[in-house]
């Protein structure tokens, strides 16, 4: 069934084809460009939740290694152009599965020489790649290159997963038209940035490093 609401058109059957995947690119571009810079600049004055700086926004003298209000816009741009710009991929159910495997294993091993498909794109795995702590189910990622030496990459989840854990807080009815017709089919999560690669630490190995912006304190940016 698909629904039209006042800024988005969705489909809550989520049967994904390279035309619902190249709307998804489209959807998650309108959402950084035109609701993100707003979004992003009002949790960082609240402190709703943390926020990692690129190395881009550190050589650009956007901000220091704490994010201001200002550098929620630019994040924002900084994310639209990387989605502009992505090749668009698709995982069947079975690579899924695998992807979160390895995922997994990056955890305790690090990513080591990461060489993606492209040097922008946006992935996007409907059976899921994975969750946030809070539950929610991801299920696409974007990157690009960051000026480091490493990569950008961003996780998105379900908005279905989003509004279901919600409503925990907001029994609102109408609440999946609500957040969809103002947030999109995905909801942005949080970014990590790769280090370049580095000298192994004895007994480990050598490569790059992923740094999650919910687990990592001053010292460690």
């Amino acid at each position: 069934m698909v629904v039209t609401t006042n800024s988005w058109v969705l489909d809550e059957g989520f049967g994904w084809s390279a035309d619902k995947l190249r709307m998804a690119r489209h959807l998650a571009k309108r959402f950084l460009g035109e609701i993100a810079g707003e979004l992003f600049r009002t949790e960082i004055s609240t402190g709703a939740r943390p926020y990692l700086v690129p190395s881009d926004a550190l050589a650009a003298g956007v901000c220091g290694p704490d994010a201001t209000p200002e550098f929620g816009d630019w994040l924002a741009q900084a994310e639209a152009e990387r989605v502009a710009r992505a090749r668009l991929f698709y995982l069947e159910p079975p690579v899924g599965e695998l992807a979160i495997q390895v995922g997994a294993d990056l955890r305790t091993r690090g990513i080591g020489s990461l060489r993606p498909p492209a040097p922008y794109g946006l992935v996007l795995c409907p059976s899921g790649l994975g969750y946030t702590a809070d539950g929610m189910q991801l299920i696409a990622a974007h990157w690009g290159p960051a000026v480091a030496g490493g990569w950008w990459i961003t996780w998105w989840a379900d908005m279905r997963s989003y509004v279901a854990w919600t409503r925990e807080h907001n029994p609102e009815p109408d609440l999946w038209k609500t957040l969809v017709s103002n947030m999109g089919l995905l909801h942005y999560i949080h970014a990590t940035e790769t280090s370049p690669p580095q000298p192994a630490p004895p007994g480990g190995w050598d490569g790059e490093y992923l740094l999650d912006a919910d687990h990592m304190g001053p010292e460690a940016r």
